[in-house]
C-alpha cells in the first residue's frame, strides 16, 4: 500500500510528494520528493525544474494546501508510450534527425515530418508534414472506412529514444480491436516505416495497414501585401511556385510529372499508384523529398477531388495483397 501526499506552496514555488512505504527497507519512514519549478511553468521539469529527496522531518517548507490519495497495489496502466524528456524531442517517444529532415512520433502516437534549414532548424514548425497510421476496412459494398488508432493501446518493449541504432517497434489497436505492429528505422538520408496487422479483432471484412503523408507546402496560398491587390498577389504566387513539381514512377514503370499549377485529381488519373516519387517545392525551403515503396508495396494518391495541386495532396502507402510485410517498407529521404 502506498500513501501519496501532495502539497503545494506558492511562497516556496515548490511542490512535494511524500511517500510512506509499508513494505520496504525504509518501512515506516516518510520521505519528501520536491519538484522545484519556474514560476511561469508549474511542475514542468523540462523548463528548468529540479528534484530532491529528503526525510520529511527535515523539510524546511510551509504549505498552504495539501491533498492525500490512497492507492491500492495494482499493475501499472500505461495510457501512452513513454516520452523523451529533453528538447527538441520533449514529449516524443522516438525522434530521428538527419541533415535535411526531422521525424518523430509522440508518446500519443502522432507523427510529424519536418524539412530542415541549412543550420539544422525546422523550416516551419507551424506547417509540418503529418504522418498518419491506420487500418482501412473494406465493406462488401466497396466502401472503405478508416479505423483510428486507440492511444491507450500503444506500447513498445523499447525505451523512448533519439536516433535509435536499431529499428523501433510499436504495437497498438484500432477501433474494432484489430491489432497492428509499426516499425520505424533510421535509413541513410532519412527513415523508413513498415507495418502489419497482427490480429483482426472483431472485424470480419478485408483489412489493410496504411501510412499516409499529408503534403501542403503552400497552405497559406497567395499572400497579399499592403501594396498588392488580389491580382498582383496571385501573379506573385504563381511566379513563386512555377518550378514546383512532383515527379514519379508508376507501378507500370511509366514516368509522370505533376506541376503545382496543374488542376487535376491525381487519384483518378493514376489509380494504380506509383513506387517512387520526388517532390521539389520552395514551400519546404528548397528541400527535396523522395518517397520509395520498397518490396511488394505501392503508394497511391488520396482522393481529394479535382483542384489545384498547390492546395495540397496526400499519399498513402500499403503492402500489396501478395506482398510480404516483413520485406516491404516506405522509405522517406531528403536532400
Amino acid at each position: 500500500m502506498l500513501l501519496l501526499h501532495i502539497a503545494y506552496s506558492e511562497e516556496d514555488a515548490a511542490a512535494r510528494i511524500q511517500f510512506a512505504f509499508g513494505q520496504s527497507p525504509h518501512a515506516g519512514c516518510l520521505y519528501v520528493l520536491e519538484i522545484h519549478r519556474k514560476k511561469s511553468h508549474p511542475f514542468c521539469l523540462a523548463m528548468g525544474g529540479k528534484l530532491r529527496l529528503y526525510p520529511l522531518m527535515k523539510s524546511p517548507f510551509r504549505y498552504l494546501a495539501a491533498a492525500s490519495f490512497l492507492f491500492l497495489a495494482a499493475p501499472p496502466v500505461h495510457a501512452e508510450l513513454p516520452p523523451l524528456m529533453e528538447k527538441p524531442w520533449l514529449g516524443y517517444f522516438v525522434g530521428l534527425n538527419d541533415r535535411k529532415l526531422q521525424f518523430g512520433i509522440t508518446s500519443k502516437g502522432k507523427a510529424i515530418l519536418l524539412p530542415l534549414k541549412r543550420d539544422g532548424t525546422p523550416h516551419s514548425r507551424s506547417n509540418p508534414i503529418n504522418v498518419n497510421f491506420e487500418i482501412l476496412e473494406t465493406a462488401p459494398d466497396g466502401k472503405v472506412v478508416g479505423k483510428q488508432v486507440r492511444e491507450e493501446t500503444l506500447a513498445s518493449e523499447q525505451p523512448a529514444s533519439e536516433n535509435p541504432e536499431v529499428p523501433v517497434k510499436i504495437t497498438g489497436k484500432v477501433t474494432g480491436d484489430a491489432a497492428f505492429e509499426l516499425t520505424v528505422a533510421r535509413e541513410r538520408g532519412g527513415f523508413s516505416l513498415s507495418g502489419k496487422i497482427t490480429d483482426k479483432g472483431t472485424l470480419t471484412n478485408p483489412l489493410q495497414f496504411v501510412v499516409t503523408l499529408d503534403f501542403d507546402p503552400h497552405k497559406d496560398g497567395p499572400r497579399q501585401g499592403a501594396d498588392d491587390n488580389k491580382k498582383d498577389a496571385i501573379e506573385k504566387f504563381e511566379e513563386k511556385i512555377k518550378r514546383d513539381e512532383l515527379r514519379f514512377e508508376t507501378v507500370a514503370s511509366k514516368r509522370g510529372k505533376i506541376e503545382f499549377m496543374d488542376t487535376l485529381n491525381p487519384a483518378t488519373l493514376y489509380p494504380d499508384g506509383f513506387t517512387r516519387a520526388e517532390l521539389r517545392t520552395g514551400g519546404y525551403g528548397g528541400v527535396t523529398f523522395e518517397l520509395e515503396a520498397v518490396g511488394k508495396s505501392k503508394i497511391v494518391f488520396e482522393d481529394k477531388g479535382e483542384q489545384e495541386f498547390w492546395k495540397g495532396f496526400s499519399t498513402r502507402w500499403s503492402v500489396n495483397g501478395d506482398g510480404d510485410p516483413a520485406q516491404a517498407k516506405l522509405l522517406v529521404t531528403a536532400n
